[in-house]
Parts: C-alpha cells; structure tokens; sequence
C-alpha cells in the first residue's frame, strides 16, 4: 500500500505551495518542462496516461502563457522524484485549471512511474516561428503527405526514418487533424530531402497517442542519420458529411471554387448557367454574408 503523508514543521506561513498549484521543471525555458502540481504542501508530477494537448492547453492557461500547448510524454524531460499525484488526466481543454479537469484516479492513487511523468511546452509570445512540438508537412502538393518536420526550440527539423513506421504515422496524421485510419510511413526522403537539424529518431509510437512528442523515442537532435533518411507520411483526408459545402483555393475563406461532398467525398459544381441565386444560397449555408453574392466563373 502506499502513502501520502504531509511534510512535518509545516505551517501556512512556510508552505511552499497551495493546492492546486503547478510548475515546470527541468525545461530549458520558463515555458516549458515537467508538470509537477502541489498537494498538501509537496510538488508531484503527473503520469502521462491518457495525457494529451487538450491537458496541456490547460496547464498552459493556468500558468498565464497562451493556452497553446503540446502535450509530452515520459522522458521527453527528465523525470522527477517523489510522489506522482495524478493520473488518467481527462480535460475537455477550456478548464481554467488542471485541478478542475476530471481525474479517473485519487490523488496519489496510481502505479506510474516516474519515466512517465507527463510535460508540456507553451507557447510564448516569442515563438514568431513556429510551436515546440508543432507538425508540418512539406516536399509535396497538397497537404495530406510530405517530408515530416517538427518545431524544437523555434526553429523547424526533419525526423530520421530509422524504426519509422505506420504506428508513427498514425500519430502524426492524428496531430496534424487528419483520419490516421490509412496513415502510411514513408522513408528515405520520398518526399525530398529537408534541411537543418535532424530532431528525433526511433520513435515507437503505439499509435494511440495524440501527440508525437507522447511517443517512447531518443533524446532529441540526432547526430548519426543525414537527411537522405527523413521520415514521411501519407495521411487520408478526413471524410466529408454528405450536402457539405466548402470553397477551396480562394484567396481568402470568402471566395473559392464552390465543392460539395458527396458519398464522403468532395467534388465541383459546373459553372454552366450558374446564377447569383445560387452563390447568395451557398454564402448563407456556409455562414456568410448574402448581399452581393456572386458566381466567379473562372474559379
């Protein structure tokens, strides 16, 4: 069985915390790190069971920074030491604090270990670049495969292909908003080769996680793979709800080619005897403004 016994000699005067409050720790920056909470005066961390960026969010918030966060996984920072408080953390990512998000068990009440104490990065007025953790796709047309680069330290990198797989490329397409039912791993620099610093290597995601920074991987920046081995993905679109609309390659979200999704699918509607009636019906299904609608027929 195990405890949770308060510190001794402790008064409201000398505690070093309240209930409820978190830090991070072992980060290279304020804005990031290990979360550790506090209860009845002690720092504990968090188990990274069922931890994702909806709880990061959250303790982003809480700690006064954006409220953009990207959920880590154990040993993504260095573990901490004596009591983990929580576990199967589960926040619907609008909670003002952590200690508001549902908790599935007891404080204390858990059998992590610290190599999985959870963490997070936060966003910072500073990231002009990009978001440590942050995803993008690039080398391709489209946006659903590319070359697979991640955000470390403002600055964007390739990941190496070694144990890549479709476990892995499940997460990235997850992360990126799209279905990960077909997600495909890609290697060897199908999409091309990046450029910069190469951030992570032997991932062995399970492809459940919402993150890839959630994912069992080396220390981050490799230093033995070359950027002929940059990791790709091929992600699926996400299907499309039957009378959808949506306008596409416009130079604003106000004008575009008109697409309606049918059988899951998008496809075009022909311009051909195409009338203003139609474009003021299809501004005020897609939540616009309908005075002055028009059909662009060139679109």
């Amino acid at each position: 069985a195990g405890l949770l016994c308060p510190p001794t000699n402790i008064t409201a005067q000398n505690c070093p915390c309240r209930n409820g409050d978190i830090r991070l720790m072992a980060g290279t920056s304020s804005n990031e790190g290990r979360v550790e909470v506090c209860y009845n005066c002690v720092w504990g961390t968090v188990c990274d069971s069922g931890w994702n960026n909806k709880d990061a969010q959250v303790v982003c918030r809480q700690l006064g920074f954006s409220g953009q966060g990207v959920a880590t996984g154990g040993l993504f920072f260095p573990s901490g030491m004596g009591m983990i408080f929580l576990n199967e953390v589960s926040c619907g990512g609008n909670e003002s604090t952590l200690a508001d998000c549902l908790s599935y068990q007891e404080i204390g009440q858990n059998y992590c270990q610290h190599n999985s104490d959870a963490g997070v990065i936060c966003q910072t007025q500073n990231d002009s670049v990009c978001l440590g953790g942050v995803l993008r796709l690039a080398g391709a047309a489209g946006n659903i495969m590319g070359r697979v680069e991640i955000c470390v330290n403002n600055q964007w990198g390739t990941i190496c292909d070694s144990g890549w797989d479709n476990s892995d490329a499940k997460v990235v397409c997850r992360q990126l908003g799209f279905s990960n039912s077909h997600a495909v791993a890609v290697t060897q620099a199908s999409f091309g080769a990046g450029s910069g610093r190469i951030y992570l290597n032997n991932l062995l995601c399970t492809g459940s996680e919402s993150s890839l920074l959630e994912c069992p991987r080396s220390d981050i920046g490799v230093e033995y793979c070359s950027h002929d081995y940059d990791a790709g993905v091929i992600c699926a679109a996400q299907p499309c709800t039957n009378g959808a609309l949506r306008l596409a390659d416009g130079t604003d979200k106000y004008s575009g080619r008109l697409e309606v999704c049918n059988g899951g699918q998008w496809g075009t509607v022909c311009g051909k005897d195409v009338s203003n009636d139609l474009a003021t019906t299809a501004c005020g299904l897609l939540g616009f403004g309908t005075k002055g609608a028009s059909v662009l027929n060139n679109a």
